[in-house]
This record gives structure tokens, C-alpha cells and sequence, in this order.
């Protein structure tokens, strides 16, 4: 199910979410900690618990399936407090001028939509309409320069 290639896991995107849930969320003795980094349709995505579709740690609902890449290191993460556990320098925001850049990638189909795509899309994956968490907006002011 998993295959470790130069520190990162693999994850076979054909394996059930709540299989790899239940692996992501255990700890993996092999590096003394739980997994940080996977490939998530191809693209690295770190975060403290990961799992295939983006969920961590610190936000593991059916809905949290959003992650983010940073402007200050331009790196996907689960979420805020992820980069912070993770990415050993403090985050920044977007500005406004960049919300036309694909920072936001869909847990469930792979899709990078940009930010003004995200902030239009109702709470819905532009391209699979899986749902995101509407919660996710008050949260909008550590990610984005509004």
C-alpha cells in the first residue's frame, strides 16, 4: 500500500480513503514520527497526519480535502499549522494581485485552482464538485491579504 522512495511515502491513490486514513493517522516507526509528506495526485503535500486526500491533524473531517501552497516557500501543506509544525519559517499570505496563481490543490480529484477560483467556488471543487468545508473561510485571513 505504501512505498518509501528517496523520504517520501507513497500512497496508492487506488487504496480506500479510510484505509489510508488509518495508516496516515498511526505512527510510523520507520522515521519516529507520523507521516508529513506524501504525493497527493502527483504533487508533494506535507502535513502532520496526512492523508491521501489533504486531510492532518488538526482538520480531519469528510469536507477537509483543501490544501494550500505557501507564497514564502512555494510548498503545499494541509493547512496553516501544519507549515508551522513543518516548514521551519513563518508563513505568508498571498496578496491580492497573485489570486490569480493555482495555490489550491483538491484532495479528492487533483485539481489546482487558483485562489480567486477557490474564493468563488462556493464551498465546491471547481472541476469534481467534492465538498470543502465551509468553515475553512474564517481561516481565509492566514492564507490571503483581503
Amino acid at each position: 500500500m505504501e512505498t518509501l522512495v528517496r523520504g517520501f511515502w507513497f500512497v496508492d491513490p487506488e487504496a480506500t480513503c479510510k484505509a489510508v486514513a488509518t495508516y496516515a493517522n498511526t505512527m510510523d516507526t520507520r522515521k519516529g514520527g507520523s507521516m508529513d509528506r506524501i504525493l497527493v495526485h502527483g504533487r508533494e503535500v506535507s502535513g502532520l497526519g496526512i492523508d491521501a486526500e489533504t486531510r492532518c491533524a488538526h482538520y480531519a473531517s469528510d469536507r477537509d480535502v483543501l490544501a494550500i501552497r505557501f507564497p514564502c516557500c512555494h510548498r503545499y501543506y494541509a493547512c496553516f499549522s501544519c507549515h508551522q509544525a513543518l516548514a521551519g519559517h513563518p508563513a505568508a499570505r498571498w496578496s491580492a494581485e497573485r489570486f490569480d496563481v493555482r495555490a489550491l490543490l483538491c484532495g479528492v480529484c487533483g485539481y489546482e485552482m487558483t485562489i480567486r477560483e477557490y474564493l468563488a467556488a462556493e464551498h465546491r471543487c471547481p472541476a469534481c464538485r467534492a465538498a470543502m468545508n465551509p468553515r475553512c473561510a474564517e481561516h481565509h485571513s492566514l492564507y490571503f491579504a483581503l
